[in-house]
């Protein structure tokens, strides 16, 4: 651990004191492996990165305990009848992001070159890596559609590449929170190419770590360029 993430911790841990003291909460007198233990709750995931390139699989960049970290998302699609399921220990938030994407798909099928009956011939299955932990919070939108389109169109998104935003049932990629923890994950992972939405980069201050090439996107319509632009 760096002197930056224990500057963290320590702040994590001040912050959940003063607030226990004004709620009037039971503050622990002895702050020993316990105590801190109890303060700074379940222990941060293990950042996880593909080592492969694959179709359907789009790693999102996001941050749990005020620490950036990346997590794989898979999507495949299989013969069905329109249905898709969600797994990976998710937020229900996080299911209506997929129905979001899932519907801006459908409404621009055509557009996109997908097969005119896809979605009433195929059932979709969106899975999240690090089941034991509650994935939830904003920002994961962008990297579930990557996966989905990459799915539908059976495009590789190479392993270098993360994903951090949020999306709306109209198409706009609106910015995400923490990009600056999220982008310094990036860097300290391997991945050098990280699709974020243009506000992000316009409209705030922040710190791009050397060797991080930003991919400014304003609209879902510019994902598959995108992706098709990666692989070359």
């Amino acid at each position: 651990m760096g002197l930056r993430e224990l500057r963290r911790r320590i702040e994590a841990i001040l912050r959940k004191i003063a607030l226990r003291k004004v709620t009037k909460a039971p503050i622990p007198k002895k702050l020993d492996e316990i105590a801190l233990q109890d303060l700074l709750g379940a222990g941060i995931p293990k950042p996880s990165i593909s080592k492969e390139p694959r179709a359907g699989r789009a790693t999102a960049l996001y941050t749990h305990a005020m620490v950036g970290s990346t997590l794989p998302i898979e999507a495949i699609v299989y013969p069905g009848s329109g249905k898709y399921v969600a797994t990976g220990n998710i937020d229900p938030l996080l299911e209506e992001i997929i129905n979001t994407a899932v519907s801006y798909l459908k409404k621009h099928q055509s557009e996109l070159k997908l097969p005119k009956d896809i979605f009433s011939t195929t059932d979709l299955h969106v899975h999240f890596h690090k089941t034991e932990f509650l994935k939830k919070g904003e920002g994961w939108g962008l990297a579930i559609f990557a996966a989905i389109l990459s799915a539908l169109l059976n495009i590789e998104i190479p392993v270098n590449v993360g994903f951090a935003g949020q999306i709306s049932l109209l198409g706009k990629v609106l910015p995400t929170n923490d990009i600056d923890l999220k982008l310094l994950s990036a860097y300290q992972l391997g991945i050098d190419n990280v699709v974020v939405s243009e506000w992000n980069i316009e409209e705030q201050s922040i710190a791009i770590p050397d060797g991080i090439r930003i991919i400014k996107i304003q609209d879902l319509s510019e994902m598959k360029d995108i992706l098709n632009t990666l692989i070359r």
